[in-house]
């Protein structure tokens, strides 16, 4: 993950051949997926962390975006790939800025915290955006 990390993000052209190679597959699998769960129930969770960059965004009734400072996402970024900071920044820049994504959010979590109290946001947020619709 992080050797290819490193060769595609940054550099355009390689995460474009990235994308044209993988995101067939991910699209069709994940088509599969949702579609077989759709008949087993009412509600269908798609955690997608490109959907916005994708403009898949019309494909779901909702679209939850979990909410993080730069400096948290930087640093976690760093810890978990264990990247100098100029590497995770290029990851980061390589994707939509948070700021684009919370106008485009119907509900957002904030993950600034533990992963229990993320946890404890996206159970308040499903418990007022699903269980009651």
């Amino acid at each position: 993950r992080k050797k290819l990390g490193q060769e595609v993000f940054g550099n355009e052209e390689s995460l474009l051949k990235l994308n044209e190679i993988t995101h067939p597959h991910i699209w069709e699998e994940m088509t599969r997926q949702t579609l077989a769960a759709a008949l087993n129930t009412d509600v269908v969770l798609i955690v997608m962390p490109l959907l916005l960059e994708h403009g898949a965004e019309q494909l779901v009734d909702q679209v939850w975006v979990t909410d993080v400072s730069e400096e948290t996402q930087l640093k976690r970024l760093m810890t978990r790939d264990k990247s100098s900071r100029e590497q995770a920044i290029g990851r980061i820049n390589a994707q939509m800025s948070a700021a684009e994504k919370r106008v485009l959010a119907d509900v957002l979590i904030d993950n600034n915290g533990t992963l229990e109290e993320t946890f404890a946001n996206a159970d308040n947020a499903w418990q007022e955006h699903v269980l009651t619709v």
